[in-house]
């Protein structure tokens, strides 16, 4: 576990105190950046970290920081930070707005959808946002290791198996929508 960088303290509408803590961003295994982040109710033991991932450190927290708002958003009870229920964090709200309106978005999420086998069991995509706006940042500035980068998130983030020859196969074709 790395370094915590930053932490905050809600309350639930029960009055029970959820404390959110984000780690120091460190390099991926693929070259890439992760951002761990944890949260912890009352006096239980903090929940496993979940990760994010960037191209750099500062989009690896950047996305950690939004990814953590839109899961901290989905509990029940609700949390509530100076007594309101806006969290204080960045939200995918306003950039997904932007990312939906990108050529590529649609293309890409399409392409992982019908054909990557990780994304067969995802259930709610907004958690992915930030490494599929990665993905096509990566396509478009035709970066290498887009392979190792689904390599990445098959493993830290759907806790799959290697699966190398799928995750290159769709890397290939992910590229190929940048000359479409």
């Amino acid at each position: 576990m790395s370094e915590v960088i930053a932490q905050r303290e809600y309350l639930n509408t029960d009055g029970i105190p959820v404390i959110v803590r984000w780690f120091k961003p460190e390099p991926a295994p693929d070259g890439d950046w992760k951002s761990a982040w944890s949260v912890q109710f009352g006096d239980e033991p903090p929940s496993e970290e979940r990760s994010a991932f960037g191209i750099d450190s500062m989009q690896a927290l950047n996305h950690a920081l939004m990814l953590s708002e839109v899961a901290l958003k989905k509990l029940h009870p609700p949390l509530l930070w100076l007594n309101n229920r806006d969290l204080g964090l960045p939200s995918f709200d306003a950039q997904n707005a932007l990312r939906m309106r990108h050529p590529l978005w649609q293309p890409v999420i399409s392409l992982l959808r019908s054909e990557w086998d990780p994304m067969a069991a995802c259930v709610d995509e907004t958690v992915y946002i930030g490494a599929f706006s990665t993905l096509i940042a990566m396509i478009e500035g035709e970066l290498p290791n887009l392979a190792g980068y689904l390599a990445a998130i098959r493993s830290e983030t759907f806790k799959l198996p290697p699966n190398p020859d799928s995750d290159m196969a769709i890397a290939a074709k992910l590229m190929s929508l940048r000359s479409r």
